[in-house]
């Protein structure tokens, strides 16, 4: 009996021993910005004791002394601090989380949660292509989308096409949403560093809600927003290119050798060709007419039905202005 007795009080010494180590931690959890996060999970580790923060960030929580406490949000990357008094502890975006989610119709969804067909690059995918044009950044990021960019023409738009060609007498132009509205103006005008990502409905499930107007497919832009910070970030973009021939450049003629040549070959198409002229007449047809129907200025110091002899060749000299 006196040893059950012992052994009653000494578990009961423990337990109080116990409860007596336990303390109340607070703290705030934040972003890199400093505003606070509201429904983060905080736990206690090696315990199921756990908290969420209120609209202010705080939370508060009874822990054993010298315990961890391991801080989650969705987004986020988990962070695991010493607990203690007014703890302050800032999570950081988690990029890989962040790409799982993707822009669909009038709201996002979790990339695993689509069952439609779509793409979405964001702008790490964008900056890897050097192009004035944000949709130069389709090409290659997924199959069925064929952009066609071969013109290459100041402020030209790459041709897209969405799943092939699905009318013949309309449309095959996907429908261009930036930040939620239907943009119908040139979107050459858009800045690809002013975008942050970009989603592509592909089949009729996920562009459903853009009607017939997504017939072949919707392209939805997001741009940059502003983040409220009193550090200042500026960031240059520099891209550098060269160009050079890649065959030796070609023998040319000068003003007399190139107008006797041609002169040549005035003459015997006349005599080769309908006309069906002797060679003398032929060679004054190509005296008289090849400075009027071809060169159209004379750069000689003669007139212009003067300056060939008998055999074809120059008699002039160029004028000083155009040596």
């Amino acid at each position: 009996m006196v040893k059950r007795l012992t052994m009653l009080l000494a578990g009961l010494f423990l337990m109080t021993g116990v409860a007596l180590a336990q303390s109340t931690v607070s703290g705030t959890v934040i972003d890199e910005n400093g505003d606070p996060i509201v429904g983060a999970a905080v736990r206690v580790d090696g315990t199921k004791t756990g908290a969420v923060t209120d609209i202010d960030g705080h939370f508060s929580i009874s822990a054993p002394a010298n315990s961890k406490l391991t801080v989650s949000y969705l987004g986020m990357k988990e962070q695991t601090v010493k607990a203690g008094q007014n703890v302050r502890i800032t999570l950081i975006a988690d990029q890989h989380t962040l790409d799982d989610v993707v822009v669909v119709a009038y709201g996002t969804a979790k990339r695993q949660s689509i069952t439609g067909a779509v793409t979405a690059i964001d702008a790490k995918d964008i900056e890897k292509h050097v192009a004035t044009n944000a949709l130069s950044a389709l090409e290659g990021s997924a199959p069925g989308i064929q952009v066609n960019s071969s013109y290459g023409e100041p402020g030209s738009e790459p041709q897209i096409r969405i799943r092939g060609i699905g009318t013949i007498n309309g449309s095959n132009d996907p429908l261009y949403v930036v930040d939620g509205t239907i943009y119908n103006g040139n979107i050459s005008d858009l800045n690809p560093n002013d975008i942050a990502s970009m989603s592509v409905l592909k089949d009729a499930a996920s562009a459903a809600l853009y009607g017939n107007r997504a017939a072949g497919g919707v392209v939805i832009i997001t741009t940059k927003s502003g983040k409220g910070s009193d550090k200042l970030s500026l960031s240059l973009n520099v891209n550098q290119g060269w160009s050079s021939r890649g065959i030796s450049e070609y023998d040319r003629l000068s003003a007399k050798p190139w107008m006797e040549s041609y002169y040549q070959a005035l003459k015997y198409s006349m005599m080769s060709g309908s006309q069906h002229m002797n060679e003398s007449d032929a060679a004054a047809y190509a005296a008289a007419n090849l400075v009027s129907d071809v060169v159209k200025r004379n750069i000689f110091d003669a007139d212009a039905d003067k300056l060939f002899d008998a055999n074809g060749n120059i008699t002039a000299n160029v004028l000083p202005r155009y040596d």
